[in-house]
């Protein structure tokens, strides 16, 4: 599969339609990506891939459209037909009952689509012939009855698989270049590329989230496009340039967005699953989550010391998916009466000192010989001293538990002057 950013000429939709099991995704990932998957399951609701093939000196891109064969996704896989340019009808050769259920496919594709698509019978798994139910000359007959292109093919040895998407291609482009199918039409299923100059930059900016990393704007790009006129496309990185795993489409009309997000939530694009949604601001998603009333985070307290992730899990998983869960260990509110033996056993039995006014009184000119504790004595008889220090360049601080006394010091003074 071709992933690089050359340009293409035409685009070329194709639907692949059958039963579930006959192997329509491992036709499609042998055509994509030449592999084959035997643990491959049952594709649910749409998956996409693309690739470009050389015809004429053109360059096509295929758009492929893997639906699912099963009942409940047979209504998304109707809203495909619409602007699909071809549709391949795949039947299991060692099944019997996938044949018959092929004319309903068809009648489908062709109530859904008009005439104009192009179609092709393939029968697969003929790496298995010995357990062969339908012979090939029912599917030829078949096919000369409906005019349908006719193959049979092995997804796991890839017999015949690149043949059924390029023959389908060459019968598409005679039909654009003799005016048969009109590119400018959106439910043609054909479109028109355009080349890049090298000094063009292609915006980016979409709206869905679970991207690959390898998937560029450029895919988002041909996977929308298919639903009406885009104005912008944008893939979000890091400072790295690394796919952050999500993006933004911005088409031209928002009917165009609203058939996007109805048809394609939830398809793969690449094998993996995404998801789309109309765009909302962050100050809307905001809103949203506060007036929704609805929450999905739990907080249960008093567990057991013994309850461990695992029993959280089993207990809880009955009612819905969890995405997360963490167990905390603390220990429980303690009573004032047990914090306080908690505390003095760890920091002793200590007095809490109450917060005091202190008021600091500087002195100078003091002789050598006063020490702290004449300060102390000295200043004592107007009131509590709390401390007293002698400091350098003869100066010294006195500090009073309240200022009560400070008219006092003014006397003081001069007692000191005297010293």
């Amino acid at each position: 599969m071709s992933r690089s950013n050359e340009h293409y000429d035409y685009l070329f939709k194709y639907i692949i339609v059958g039963d579930v099991g006959v192997g329509k995704t491992c036709i499609t990932r042998q055509f994509l990506y030449h592999e084959f998957d035997t643990k491959e399951t049952s594709t649910i609701g749409v998956d996409y891939g693309h690739k470009t093939l050389s015809i004429e000196g053109k360059k096509i891109k295929i758009a492929v459209w893997d639906t699912a064969g099963q009942e409940a996704f047979k209504s998304i896989a109707r809203s495909y037909y619409s602007g699909a340019a071809a549709c391949i009808l795949v039947y299991n050769i060692t099944d019997r009952n996938s044949f018959p259920h092929i004319s309903d496919w068809l009648e489908d594709a062709r109530l859904l689509s008009g005439s104009r698509m192009v179609f092709a019978l393939v029968g697969n798994k003929t790496d298995i012939e010995n357990n062969r139910q339908v012979e090939r000359s029912e599917g030829e007959h078949f096919s000369r009855q409906n005019d349908l292109m006719f193959f049979e093919t092995s997804a796991k040895t890839g017999i015949n698989v690149s043949e059924v998407f390029e023959e389908l291609a060459e019968l598409l482009y005679s039909k654009v270049l003799s005016g048969e199918i009109d590119v400018n039409r959106p439910i043609s299923g054909v479109k028109l590329g355009r080349k890049l100059n090298k000094s063009e930059k292609i915006k980016r900016n979409v709206s869905n989230c679970c991207l690959k990393p390898d998937i560029n704007a450029k895919c988002l790009y041909e996977a929308f496009i298919a639903f009406g006129d885009l104005i912008s496309c944008k893939v979000v990185r890091d400072e790295l340039g690394v796919s952050k795993g999500y993006g933004y489409v911005h088409f031209r009309k928002e009917k165009y967005a609203e058939q996007c997000v109805i048809k394609l939530n939830g398809m793969c694009i690449l094998g993996k699953k995404i998801f789309i949604s109309v765009f909302m601001s962050k100050k809307d998603r905001k809103y949203n989550i506060l007036n929704q009333g609805e929450f999905t985070k739990l907080y249960i307290k008093n567990l057991s010391g013994k309850f461990n992730d695992k029993d959280f899990y089993n207990m809880f998983e009955v009612y819905g998916e969890i995405t997360s869960l963490e167990i905390y260990h603390v220990g429980r509110i303690q009573l004032k009466t047990e914090l306080e033996v908690t505390l003095i056993k760890k920091f002793g039995n200590t007095k809490r000192v109450e917060p005091t006014n202190d008021v600091n009184v500087y002195m100078k000119n003091l002789d050598s010989i006063v020490i702290d504790e004449r300060l102390k004595n000295e200043f004592g008889a107007f009131g509590f001293v709390t401390s007293a220090k002698r400091m350098g360049e003869a100066k010294a601080p006195a500090s009073y538990a309240s200022n009560q006394r400070i008219k006092q010091i003014t006397q003081l003074r001069k007692k000191t002057e005297a010293l």
